[in-house]
């Protein structure tokens, strides 16, 4: 129908705070989010909160580099836009993708500052 608002609620909606299925890629929800991301400007917020959910979807059976993009763009478009709920919903979302040894430390700095930790 064209609503990239609705299009962008719906795929919003659709989220528990953590990938749908162990193990394994939900091929159709990452079919919608990436639809959705089609649609939205790059720096849109709502754009933040898709790619985190990507994010999240991919943590099987994906590259980490790709993972690792997914979090970037999402996590500098949070912080950008200044809303703190938004950089907490994406750190949330990014945690166990990007959640290997290698960046552990890395993670743990992310979360320091909205956890209110000092630096």
């Amino acid at each position: 129908m064209g609503d990239t608002g609705r299009l962008v609620a719906a795929a919003l909606a659709n989220d528990r705070g953590w990938y749908s299925s162990v193990g394994v890629i939900d091929n159709e929800k990452v079919a919608v989010l990436q639809l959705a991301l089609d649609r939205l400007p790059g720096d849109h917020v709502d754009r933040a909160l898709l790619l985190a959910n990507l994010c999240s979807e991919l943590t099987y059976g994906s590259p980490l580099d790709r993972r690792q993009e997914l979090a970037s763009e999402a996590l500098a478009i949070a912080e950008s836009s200044e809303d703190d709920v938004c950089v907490v919903r994406v750190l949330n979302h990014i945690c166990f993708p990007l959640y290997v040894p290698q960046l552990l430390d890395q993670l743990l700095l992310r979360t320091a500052e909205p956890c209110g930790a000092p630096s």
